[in-house]
């Protein structure tokens, strides 16, 4: 299956905010990590960061036409959820029967009023690799542990899944699907260039009272 990964602009499409101002660009590690394990099981797997390419959502769409996919996914912190939910817009509206998938900060936290939105078919909650995987594999939306999906015009959630212990199962992230000459942190962040994010773990030890996760 051919799969495509979209990372958002930050600011609205046709808006501005503070981001025009903030030169930070950094690659999306949860994309990263899943294209990394959809395309060790098989899959044929593209990412487009809209931020660093400077692409607009008519150069999207013409990159999807090109593409034949079959599933389209799209990650959003609640900066990019505007316009992460305008291209799934304009995507359904070009090629009516490509699935959108949602994950990411915003979507986790934000279920209801995502999932809710008719341009958006799925939500993947927490971890996405294994979710993404059976998605992509043919397995029914009822039977994915992690999955809010829509039916019959409700809103369904299923059971969470659980976090996956070994992270050592889990292939690098896919940098080779990015334009890492691209990025680069915010001033003062850095001695020298190109310049990348990693993490060493997953979850957060902290326990701070305003967080939405108990």
């Amino acid at each position: 299956m051919s799969i495509l990964l979209i990372d958002p602009p930050r600011t609205a499409i046709g808006k501005g905010n503070i981001w025009k101002v903030v030169k930070r660009n950094l690659p999306s590690l949860g994309l990263a990590y899943i294209a990394a394990f959809l395309e060790k099981h098989g899959h044929n797997i593209s990412i487009i960061d809209m931020k660093v390419e400077e692409l607009s959502i008519d150069g999207l769409l013409d990159r999807i036409g090109y593409g034949d996919y079959s599933l389209v996914g799209l990650t959003a912190t609640t900066v990019q959820i505007n316009s992460a939910l305008i291209i799934a817009r304009r995507i359904k509206e070009a090629f009516p029967d490509l699935k959108i998938v949602m994950g990411g900060p915003h979507p986790n936290v934000m279920l209801e009023e995502v999932l809710s939105n008719k341009y958006v078919d799925y939500v993947v909650r927490g971890e996405g690799e294994l979710a993404m995987l059976e998605l992509t594999g043919g397995k029914s939306p009822e039977s994915i542990s992690g999955l809010s999906y829509k039916r019959n015009g409700n809103l369904e959630h299923n059971p969470a899944r659980q976090v996956i212990e070994n992270l050592d199962t889990m292939p690098f992230p896919a940098y080779h699907l990015l334009p890492m000459n691209r990025y680069s942190p915010s001033p003062g962040n850095y001695k020298r260039l190109p310049a990348a994010s990693m993490i060493t773990s997953r979850g957060c030890p902290g326990k701070c009272t305003f967080c939405n996760t108990d």
